[in-house]
């Protein structure tokens, strides 16, 4: 019983200090901003966007932008037109100082 006790007493302790740790880590939308400019080379200055890559720079049109957040995670969506059909997805979310890649579209 006391075994049982204990290890309820460390699972709970590891539960705490997982979400103390999530929620000091819970990065910003301006760190996104920083983020997508490094990864994908997403720009956006007063509303006017550009992405840089490899094949040249392409203007941008913000069209969504989808921001769930809380203390423990952040959760960002946005969306870009480019030109007459083209479409630029960036779903992402972020914990612990940083943003992961749930979905990226880029179709020009």
């Amino acid at each position: 019983m006391k075994r049982i006790r204990v290890i309820l007493m460390v699972l709970v302790s590891l539960g705490v200090i997982l979400l103390f740790t999530l929620k000091l880590t819970n990065p910003a939308e301006a760190e996104f901003e920083d983020w997508v400019s490094a990864k994908y080379g997403i720009q956006c200055v007063n509303g006017i966007c550009q992405q840089t890559t490899k094949d040249g720079t392409f203007p941008l049109i913000p069209t969504m932008n989808k921001l769930a957040a809380n203390p423990f995670f952040i959760y960002i969506e946005k969306r870009y037109s480019a030109g007459d059909s083209g479409i630029v997805t960036v779903k992402s979310m972020g914990m612990f100082g940083t943003f992961f890649t749930l979905q990226y579209l880029s179709h020009y």
